[in-house]
């Protein structure tokens, strides 16, 4: 039979281990295992073993099969010819001369030769030569028609372009039958190893041959394994260890599992840590040997931030939000009071059952009736699972709902009822059809909810499937429902109500039904339900949706440990059993265990919150005895210095939240506090005390200006056309210092509205001054317009503590920026006075102010306070008006004169007469250098001490503690016992010091470094120390 090269043969062993290279043949048959010098550890045993299984290659007569050794040509044309099962050709005559009959290669040569598969050098085939690599590439790339691999792009350096093996190599190479060396290089004239003459075998045969048997391809990937949760949460900081995920294969025993760990912006991380919140993902694959890798294994890490927050608020209607939450939340603290959605309390909040979510229901007058829908949200004193207070949570929330309301479910909980569930609350009810009104139906109220309840005029229907039709329902956006129909499946219920205890204290149990019961109305709720002893029954029984009863016990408390709650089926009055809309009644008693433990833990404060400069709130960890919580009393406030604050405060407890609010009198001014609470207790039946515990707290600004209340708190002023650029100029001044970053900045110009309209596209804004309370809005010359009288909007502006307004604008008519008046003259010293003027100066001359004895000397300085007012020191000419040095008289006049004295926004002072200002802030002090004399009287012990100005006389007798008199020896005498002091009856400007047998005495006289006692009597000011010691003679 002719050879028929096999050109379209599907490739199959392209996925087989680069590893393998090419290998050969000895003229004795055996296998694999039975040479000497070959065994498992050989990486070609396996290729090895199938050929010579295979009768392709043979050893060695010494029972050797020398894997390294070379081959001849002769022996390369035996194995491709048995490869492609080509029968020996002994009969005909050999093409080439070299090739002799008799010899055992000689019917193999003479059949390849045939096939085209080789060929010789001039008649010869030199078949003891050894095998060269190329040449063997050239009989394998023949023997099995190759062609060159679409999209093989590889070469080797050593392979020269056009030379008679370079497509042979290629081809061979692009189907990964033979690799080169390693280098880049294909090992021309290299010697062909006899193993790596049987691994090209093997290959090129599976790929493209029938003589070996194929290998199963192993195309199943492999299976991950794991039993634990998709999505886990981590606590800040806590210990995070790998979920442990393994891998099952079908032909692998063992398969390596790999995964990624990426951060919520997919960057690649080696590690979670712990102390960083936020969202990881890990990613698991796993790869068998034959390269299938399993499908993706997906786990979500929520690492949970250090501190409880708000998350986000999200909703899909104009009725519902989601609150979220970073981890779960205290169930007592989810309360309508909690949740603040536009401004008016929560209608009904849900907490979710992982607690990290609550979904906040608004009463229906609360709903927008415009799209999209503005809500200002606020969460507030709610609590993490663990009792930490959660940080108050504020969003203004817009809202579009463009989703039509469908109907997802019907549900029969009655004889005659059943309810229908939308996937959002219902505000306009439709029609209800059963069996296309074969049976009267009536919709009940609608209550706001997702849930609509309908009444069916029979008492009751067939068991069977009906077709509930609906129609015109709509939700709050006004958008309706399509017509739909869903199917009610009424059967009845003939089981009998069960019931189950969903909590329990030693005073509070609550008791749930699996259904609505009916308990007869002529008995009392509490007929029905007893503990331990059949007389010990609940002091009250209450129930809002006949399903779930909450039992109290104060009179007969729940003792600790496990105790019988029974369920009575029937009470007092004759046939009052309990039962269901169906009829169905306790047929016995049901004897419920509650186990309850006694509460022996006393509370403690969790936290104190500073919600602004008035209020402080204290949580407490469980509830607490209102009387004594609302006792004052028990609560003390003290500043950093340890004194009680001056303001006083009233207590209020709030029950649910388990908090204490005190309300200040007055705000508290920026610092640090400590309360001190004590005497408390808890509400447990034995009550546990709190011990003493002192706490602080920090008041910082919190609270937002509030110009509806206060007016000065924003003031818009203007100056018209000013002559410099013929801009106006609108000044805004605030009543702090305000933000000027973000939003809700006071130099955003969105925050502004002149005459209801944007402000002028030019138009600048900055601050003006050096208080950070005022902006200068400059209306440019283009757009020139009448200001003053017209309407400055401001919008929602920070202050500097980040607090905002309130409401979203405040109208503000613009007044004329007035000018610059004296509210202070204050003669501060002899010739000295402090001048205050309500605005900020740009100009400051002493020619703008004229005194008693003239123009002012000189300015000495002047700056802008903190109440945004210029303070002026200056000092004035004494009787002689040409000396600045004369000491002045006390100031009888001071006079403001015309258009000198300029504000920072360029007003010119006028001209008034302040003298009414005029205040004496002098402090009195030495008159002239003999101040200090003998008494006026002869031997009276006395000596006296002249004052500028006449002096108090309260506490006179306490002037002698600031004065320091030492005798000639050097000793001090001792105030109020060596020696007294009195005003003079006659001229209070005189203080007479009687020393105690002072008289022919010296004596050295001088005040303390600061006087505390010697006052003035026009206004308390204290009087100057002098502390150069004045020696006295009393005569």
């Amino acid at each position: 039979m002719a050879y028929q090269p096999k050109k379209h043969r599907k490739f199959l062993a392209t996925s087989l281990s680069a590893a393998m290279v090419a290998s050969a043949v000895a003229p004795v048959a055996g296998f694999a295992a039975n040479f000497s010098d070959l065994d498992e550890s050989n990486q070609f045993f396996e290729q090895i073993s199938a050929l010579v299984e295979a009768g392709v290659l043979t050893g060695n007569s010494d029972g050797t099969f020398n894997p390294t050794g070379s081959l001849t040509r002769a022996e390369a044309a035996v194995i491709v010819s048995k490869l492609l099962g080509l029968e020996e050709d002994t009969t005909s005559a050999s093409k080439f001369s070299d090739v002799k009959e008799g010899q055992w290669w000689t019917g193999y040569i003479n059949a390849a030769a045939e096939a085209g598969i080789i060929a010789g050098y001039n008649g010869k085939f030199n078949p003891s030569d050894v095998l060269t690599r190329q040449d063997f590439a050239v009989i394998m790339a023949k023997a099995y028609a190759l062609e060159l691999k679409e999209g093989y792009e590889g070469s080797f350096s050593d392979v020269p372009a056009g030379a008679y093996y370079e497509e042979a190599v290629n081809i061979l190479a692009s189907h990964e039958i033979i690799l080169g060396t390693g280098d880049g290089k294909f090992g021309v004239d290299g010697k062909m190893q006899r193993q790596h003459v049987a691994l090209m075998a093997y290959k090129a045969d599976i790929a493209f041959g029938d003589l070996l048997e194929k290998p199963v391809m192993d195309e199943e990937a492999p299976v991950l394994a794991y039993d634990g949760e998709l999505e886990l949460t981590v606590a800040n900081g806590a210990e995070f260890t790998l979920p442990e995920v393994t891998a099952t294969d079908n032909v692998d025993e063992e398969v390596e599992v790999f995964y990624t760990l990426t951060d919520a912006e997919g960057n690649d991380l080696e590690a979670i840590d712990t102390l960083i919140a936020g969202e990881y993902t890990l990613t698991y694959f796993a790869e068998d040997a034959a390269g299938n890798v399993s499908e993706e294994l997906v786990i979500t890490v929520t690492v949970e931030s250090a501190l409880p927050e708000v998350t986000g608020v999200s909703a899909t209607n104009l009725k519902e939000f989601t609150v979220s939450f970073n981890q779960a939340v205290d169930a007592d603290t989810v309360v309508e009071a909690n949740f603040t959605i536009g401004g008016n309390n929560a209608a009904d909040v849900v907490l979710s059952e992982d607690k990290k979510s609550v979904k906040v229901v608004i009463a229906d007058a609360n709903v927008s009736s415009v799209q999209p829908a503005s809500y200002a949200v606020v969460v507030k004193d709610v609590k993490s699972a663990k009792g930490e207070a959660i940080v108050k949570y504020t969003e203004n929330l817009k809202v579009f709902d463009n989703t039509v309301p469908t109907a997802s479910a019907v549900k029969l909980v009655g004889p005659n009822k059943f309810e229908i569930t939308f996937n959002e609350p219902v505000k306009t009810a439709g029609t209800v059809k059963v069996n296309n009104g074969t049976y009267a139906a009536t919709v009940s109220p609608l209550n706001g909810s997702n849930v609509v309840t309908v009444t069916l005029a029979a008492s009751s229907l067939p068991n069977g499937d009906y077709t509930i039709s609906l129609a015109g329902f709509k939700d709050y956006a006004g958008f309706q429902i399509d017509a739909t129909e869903l199917t009610l499946n009424y059967a009845k219920e003939t089981s009998i109500p069960t019931a189950t205890v969903t909590s329990a204290s030693q005073t509070e149990v609550k008791v749930t039904f699996d259904r609505e019961v009916t308990l007869d109305a002529t008995n009392s709720l509490k007929d029905y339900f007893y503990h331990t002893f059949s007389a010990w029954s609940p002091d009250t029984v209450t129930t809002t949706d006949n399903k779930t009863f909450t039992l109290t016990f104060t009179t007969y408390p729940i003792p600790e440990g496990t105790t019988n709650l029974v369920v009575k089926n029937k009470g007092l009055a004759a046939s009052s059993e309990i039962k269901d809309a169906w009829g169905n009644k306790l047929e016995s008693n049901i004897t419920l265990p509650v186990t309850v433990t006694a509460d022996k833990t006393s509370p403690t404060v969790d936290s104190v919150k500073v919600t602004n400069e008035k209020t402080v709130e204290l949580y407490f960890s469980e509830s607490m005895n209102v009387s004594k919580v609302e006792d004052e009393t028990n609560f003390k406030v003290v500043d950093a210095e340890g004194k009680a604050v001056a303001t006083g405060f009233t207590n209020s407890y709030d029950a649910v939240n388990k908090k204490v609010t005190l309300t200040f009198d007055s705000k508290l001014t920026g610092g640090n506090y400590t309360v001190e609470v004590k005497g408390q207790e808890d509400t447990a039946l034995t009550a546990n005390a709190l011990a003493t515990v002192t706490l602080p707290f920090t008041i910082t600004d919190k609270t937002p200006i509030d110009p509806d209340a206060n007016a000065t708190d924003v003031v818009v002023t203007a100056v018209e056309e000013s002559a410099a650029d013929n801009s106006d100029i609108i000044y805004v001044t605030y009543a702090e210092k305000m933000s000027t970053t973000g939003q809700y900045s006071v130099l955003n110009a969105a925050n502004y509205l002149l005459a209801g309209a944007a402000l002028p596209a030019n138009s600048t804004l900055e601050l003006f001054g050096t208080t950070g309370k005022v902006v200068k809005i400059t209306i440019p010359k283009a757009d020139q317009q009448t200001v003053v009288g017209g309407t400055l909007t401001v919008g929602r502006v920070a202050d500097l503590a980040g607090n905002t307004t309130t409401k979203l604008a405040y109208d503000r008519v613009v007044g004329t920026e007035s000018a610059p008046t004296v509210t202070a003259v204050k003669q501060t010293g002899a010739n000295t006075v402090e001048i205050v003027v309500n605005k900020p100066l740009k100009v400051v001359l002493a020619s703008g102010f004229t005194t008693t004895n003239g123009a002012l000397a000189s300015i000495d300085s002047w700056s802008i306070n903190s109440s945004n007012e210029t303070v002026i020191k200056a000092t004035v000419l004494g009787a002689d008006a040409s000396s600045a040095t004369n000491t002045a008289d006390i100031l009888t006049a001071f006079n403001v004169a015309a258009d000198i004295l300029v504000s920072e926004t360029g007003v010119k002072m006028a001209a008034s007469d302040v003298s009414g200002l005029i205040a004496d802030f002098r402090a009195p002090e030495l008159e002239g250098t003999s101040a200090i004399a003998d008494g006026v009287a002869a031997d009276d012990n006395t000596f006296t001490i002249n004052f500028t100005e006449d002096l108090t006389t309260t506490n006179e007798t306490f002037f002698a503690q600031d004065l320091v008199i030492t005798d000639v020896n050097g000793n001090v005498l001792v105030a109020g016992v060596d020696y007294t002091t009195a005003v003079d009856a006659v001229d209070a400007s005189l203080l007479v010091v009687t020393v105690v047998n002072g008289d022919g005495k010296k004596y050295n006289v001088k005040s303390k470094e600061s006087v505390t006692y010697i006052k003035d009597d026009a206004n308390s000011n204290k009087a100057k120390a002098f502390t150069t010691a004045k020696e006295v003679t009393i005569n």
